[in-house]
């Protein structure tokens, strides 16, 4: 006789199969979160456009109407990440300035103290940033080589517009190439230190008495 199918699948002390449990738990970590909405729209912000650039052949209506709402959704994800996100999940903000002289001029800010930003968020906000134009520039030589000029031309503008609001941040977080050169060896190093602790130790020969 056959046993009935046990839903509650726990996998390295991880339990799987409640889904309903699985999904009150991931909304009752987003409510912890310090800036819940915020996060949740630097997170949609930064995917819809990519979402909609991807299915936008499903959708029956026009190519003009299509561009507009792509430039209409990249548009509000780089005001939203720039003016908002930023400043409120890890303390930081860009903006250019003119001077008397008509010079413009390029002013970056840290928050003072930026350990009182929640690390959830400052990992989601950082984690998204860069997704971005990874993705675009992904979409650009894709449709390079599949000869679709048009919509590389759109997959270039989200590749611009992500990467500005990038490097601004970038600009913001690391005064220069030195520190940020610094960082990331720290956490190239920190992550080869981590997978060699965590590989099980080689199983050793028993050896033969004489």
């Amino acid at each position: 006789m056959a046993t009935p199918f046990d839903q509650n699948m726990t996998i390295g002390g991880q339990n799987y199969g409640n889904t309903s449990a699985s999904t009150a738990s991931l909304i009752e970590s987003w409510k912890k979160l310090k800036h819940p909405w915020v996060s949740l729209a630097h997170v949609v912000c930064r995917i819809s456009p990519i979402l909609f650039y991807v299915f936008s052949n499903l959708l029956q209506t026009g190519f003009i109407i299509q561009m507009v709402t792509f430039l209409v959704l990249i548009t509000l994800d780089f005001w939203i990440v720039k003016n908002i996100s930023g400043r409120l999940l890890v303390g930081l903000r860009w903006w250019a300035q003119t001077d008397d002289e008509g010079k413009t001029k390029w002013v970056y800010e840290q928050a003072e103290n930026t350990s009182l930003y929640d690390p959830i968020e400052s990992k989601l906000f950082w984690g998204v940033l860069f997704l971005a134009p990874i993705m675009w520039g992904f979409f650009v030589i894709v449709d390079f080589f599949t000869f679709k000029w048009v919509w590389m031309i759109l997959a270039g503008m989200g590749f611009v517009m992500s990467s500005i609001n990038a490097y601004g941040y970038i600009k913001c977080r690391w005064t220069s190439t030195s520190e940020i050169t610094n960082y990331f060896s720290k956490i190239a190093l920190l992550s080869l230190l981590r997978r060699n602790y965590q590989q099980p130790p080689a199983p050793q020969k028993p050896t033969e008495i004489v």
